[in-house]
């Protein structure tokens, strides 16, 4: 309850600020430790009247991207975001929350105009950095990949280099092995810089077509119409786990690509912005590096990824202040 809202409670009920004067002094004493009680009451449900914090609610807004966030079927909020989100609403106690499923441009949006909004999955990159406070890293993510099945390796090893990283360009250009991809995903780096050279090559297939961005090819890869695909290895883990079940996927780093990159918690930039990313801040200090906060993105990478992943989580957190 903020100082306006108990004003205006007290404004409505004169009474309890100037009561009538009572002809007996007991009367009097007693309407006195009533409004004793009252002013108490207050104090201990909202804090301090400057302070907000009962009517302050965090709008925390989120992408439908499994299995960062997951709202349905048999993972339903077992998403690694998801893991996050509530972890930060069971220790945010002094705020209410509310959760805002947007796209990408309404996300930006909020963002900008300000409004009492955090991002629980956020990617910096510079054009957002004007607009936005965010935390310290919050998710050490493991980058676009290449995706085989694990029974077909062998065909794989001539474009895998003596660090274990897919050689992709000598793969499109060398052998008969077909790669899909999806026309509406950017993947970063030398990947697209790869993909644009060689657009028209008869190795590469283009989805145009499918929503879920990667449901349709590791379903023609399982059916023999690809060899490989392009996509986050969590992902794949994702569909692999919840819709083709006997899928058993494994991912190679491909040549070039950085190692990983960092996620955050993201929030306007503003004072109420930093006043919510200190307490964030903490929060992520006391959690980021145990094992259940791990797992949680660990139970959507195959092996060969959380071996990588954990290699780079030591490097970031030794590395960085937390």
């Amino acid at each position: 309850m903020t100082h306006a809202h108990s004003s205006a409670i007290l404004s409505q009920s004169p009474n309890l600020l100037c009561p009538r004067m009572s002809i007996g002094g007991e009367k009097d004493a007693l309407m006195k430790k009533r409004i004793s009680l009252l002013w108490v009451a207050i104090i201990t449900l909202c804090g301090p009247l400057s302070s907000g914090y009962c009517d302050d609610t965090i709008s925390w807004i989120y992408l439908g991207f499994p299995p960062v966030h997951i709202e349905d079927g048999p993972f339903a909020n077992k998403g690694y975001g998801d893991f996050v989100l509530h972890l930060l609403i069971n220790n945010l106690k002094a705020y209410r929350h509310k959760l805002l499923k947007c796209n990408i441009a309404r996300a930006q949006e909020l963002l900008k105009n300000q409004a009492k909004v955090a991002h629980p999955a956020f990617l910096k990159r510079s054009d957002r950095t004007n607009y936005v406070e965010v935390s310290i890293p919050a998710y050490v993510l493991i980058p676009n990949a290449v995706l085989v099945f694990s029974h077909q390796l062998g065909k794989f090893r001539p474009y895998i280099d003596s660090q274990g990283k897919f050689l992709l360009e000598r793969a499109i250009m060398e052998s008969s092995l077909k790669v899909g991809i999806s026309a509406e995903r950017a993947y970063g780096g030398i990947i697209d810089q790869i993909l644009m050279k060689h657009k028209n090559h008869k190795n590469i297939f283009v989805n145009y077509d499918d929503e879920s961005l990667l449901r349709k090819l590791l379903s023609m890869m399982n059916a023999g119409r690809l060899d490989y695909i392009i996509g986050y290895p969590n992902e794949g883990q994702y569909y692999a786990k919840s819709i083709e079940k006997n899928m058993n996927l494994v991912s190679f780093p491909i040549a070039g690509m950085p190692d990983y990159f960092l996620g955050y918690i993201a929030v306007p930039k503003n004072d109420w912005g930093k006043s919510i990313i200190e307490k964030i801040n903490l929060i992520l200090e006391e959690n980021r590096n145990t094992p259940e906060y791990h797992a949680a993105y660990e139970f959507w990478l195959d092996e060969n990824s959380v071996k990588h992943y954990r290699q780079y989580v030591r490097k970031v957190y030794s590395e960085r202040k937390p």
